[in-house]
């Protein structure tokens, strides 16, 4: 069934529970300049349907800036709603030289405050969020693998199960006094070290959601939590897991890997 998305549609949706708006509108997204979206009112919820994509909102409680983490990203979807019960539905696309960087929204009519959507996948990802909020709240000390170098300290804190879903709990530390902007992130399954002689053959894993609460930079001298959700998979002998992280205009590139057997004993979660 073709979709037809118009640039700023207004439509008026009523049920025995609520009404509301609905602000649907394309929006193409870069990996080189950030893209701001403007609301008139505070942004009481949001849902991005991709880990490819930076999100993050500012000081201004009604303003969200989004930025491509990895180029040329699946388009994906990003639901919204403020305060005064105005219902945005946006689709993302990837865009190298996107023409415009401000888009500013306006309520047209005063609207009956809205409950969160309940559509199916919307409410995974938004469980996803709770539980990427629960974990990084929890000041762990515990490292199932690391890298440091170039003043800069990438670790994973932890790896937890729930769902059959696994989460990866990592922690990006910038100890210098230079922005670190991420080009992208990799994960993949490979070869370790020591069987490098061996027919390699490199697995790639995308994430089913990355948090997006700092975006895609970590400014100097600061800390970043983030967490990666899979689908479960086991490492077979001789293989790793290993997390790539790499920047923007730099080099500052690293890497952390993960035998198979932190990932078996994976931490459950409620």
């Amino acid at each position: 069934m073709k979709k037809t998305i118009v640039s700023i549609c207004l439509s008026l949706i009523g049920s025995t529970v609520f009404s509301q708006t609905i602000i649907q509108k394309r929006i193409p997204i870069s990996d080189g300049k950030t893209t701001f979206l403007i609301f008139d009112d505070k942004v009481d919820y949001f849902d991005l349907g991709s880990g490819d994509i930076g999100l993050k909102k500012t000081e201004k409680d009604n303003i969200i800036k989004l930025k491509a983490i990895i180029a040329n990203f699946r388009e994906t979807n990003l639901t919204v709603m403020t305060a005064n019960g105005q219902y945005y539905s946006f689709l993302l696309n990837f865009s190298n030289d996107p023409d415009t960087l401000n888009y500013f929204f306006k309520s047209s009519t005063t609207q009956t405050k809205l409950a969160p959507p309940t559509d199916n996948k919307i409410v995974t990802l938004n469980n996803y969020q709770y539980t990427a909020e629960k974990l990084t709240g929890y000041q762990s000390r515990s490292i199932i693998g690391g890298n440091k170098q170039h003043k800069m300290t990438f670790l994973v804190r932890g790896i937890h199960v729930k769902d059959d879903k696994l989460f990866f709990h990592a922690e990006i530390t910038n100890h210098s006094t230079i922005n670190y902007d991420i080009d992208f992130l990799k994960f993949s399954i490979k070869n370790t070290k020591r069987y490098k002689k061996t027919v390699s053959q490199e697995t790639e894993i995308r994430p089913l959601f990355t948090s997006a609460d700092s975006g895609n930079s970590i400014n100097a001298e600061s800390v970043v939590q983030k967490v990666f959700v899979f689908d479960k998979f086991t490492v077979p002998d001789k293989k790793e897991f290993v997390i790539d992280l790499w920047e923007k205009d730099g080099d500052r590139n690293l890497a952390i890997a993960i035998d198979g057997k932190s990932i078996l004993d994976a931490k459950r979660i409620d």
